[in-house]
């Protein structure tokens, strides 16, 4: 009985032994060392849910799909919006199309475009319809337009009658202004015009 008892624990010595050397084997065999010294070469921090700001200047892919391309940077220049890169559903920074002069116009990411601009009208009754082009061809329509009269510095603007406007086209339209006497030009018109 003594005999098969110190038997037994002999083999499980020799099983425990065994297992020890298969694992140390293991943790040997799978070791890759540090390519540096720390903290040089470090593994790239998580995104995580912390108030912490956080910067990724490589891809970001969300949602399976959706990748993100911060173009080298991830803030974007003034004036940029986020736009589709390819089919392939990258989005990064672009530039916007917009000319924000006196006569300009700023196209919107879903399509919609807004030009604004100022006409000085040559003689007190410019009430002939006179044709004007818009600073940009609307691509597919323009919805609306509306004019509005300026006021001379001698108050002439009390005088005014009736100004207005008309779309023709994509890439034109007229406008008049009729004023009553005395006045005399050239009045400023306002417009603005709506489309996509």
């Amino acid at each position: 009985m003594i005999m098969k008892t110190r038997i037994l624990e002999i083999i499980k010595i020799a099983f425990l032994a065994l297992l020890l050397s298969v694992g140390v084997g293991y943790v040997f065999a799978s070791w890759t060392s540090a390519p540096a010294n720390p903290p040089s070469a470090n593994t790239d921090a998580p995104i995580n849910v912390g108030s912490s700001p956080q910067q990724k200047t490589g891809l970001l892919s969300l949602l399976g799909g959706l990748v993100f391309n911060p173009n080298g940077s991830a803030t974007p220049v003034p004036g940029q919006v986020m736009t589709a890169q390819d089919s392939n559903g990258t989005v990064g920074w672009g530039a916007t199309d917009a000319s924000l002069t006196q006569n300009g116009y700023q196209v919107f990411s879903n399509g919609l475009i807004l030009e604004w601009g100022v006409i000085s009208t040559s003689s007190t009754y410019d009430n002939q319809p006179k044709t004007q082009s818009f600073p940009k061809a609307f691509p597919h329509g323009a919805f609306s337009i509306t004019v509005t009269a300026g006021e001379k510095g001698n108050h002439a603007g009390d005088k005014q009658s009736q100004w207005g406007g008309k779309i023709l086209n994509t890439s034109q339209f007229q406008y008049y202004a009729q004023y009553e006497n005395p006045d005399t030009g050239p009045f400023d018109l306002y417009w603005m015009a709506t489309g996509w």
